[in-house]
């Protein structure tokens, strides 16, 4: 690995256990917003659910504890967090967690703001899912 892979590797880590543990804090929330901004929130959470899955058993109860996890985020962060949960969505819906799905949906709408809806077209482009696609767009009709 390369100096920016070891930086992006540590980067990963900290903020995986940062969401985790609770730990909110002014540099955490810095650290999981320069992963945003590099590209890095699906490894994130992905890190998150796995992580997860290995204390609770199942992939079902690993989605549902990271998305209790990013609830506690929204708190002190709400832009960070519906970003982080616009990639648990897409885990969620591949394990027919129609609850997870229609959760994060109402949290993408309820307080809706520039920042979120620009990172959001900057998703909706890049993704290439016709399903995750058609939410997007419907998460972003609803912004006015």
């Amino acid at each position: 690995m390369n100096s920016s892979e070891d930086l992006n590797k540590s980067a990963l880590d900290e903020s995986r256990i940062a969401i985790s543990s609770g730990d909110h804090s002014e540099e955490k929330i810095r650290a999981i917003s320069r992963l945003l901004e590099a590209g890095l929130g699906g490894v994130l959470v992905s890190g998150l659910v796995d992580s997860a899955e290995i204390v609770a058993g199942t992939r079902d109860e690993a989605v549902s504890t990271v998305m209790a996890r990013l609830e506690s985020l929204q708190s002190v962060n709400r832009y960070l967090a519906s970003c982080l949960m616009a990639y648990l969505w897409g885990i969620a819906s591949e394990q027919m967690m129609h609850d997870v799905c229609d959760a994060i949906a109402l949290w993408m709408t309820s307080e809706p703001s520039a920042q979120l809806r620009a990172y959001l077209e900057a998703l909706l482009s890049s993704t290439q899912d016709p399903d995750t696609r058609r939410h997007i767009e419907g998460w972003l009709s609803n912004f006015h």
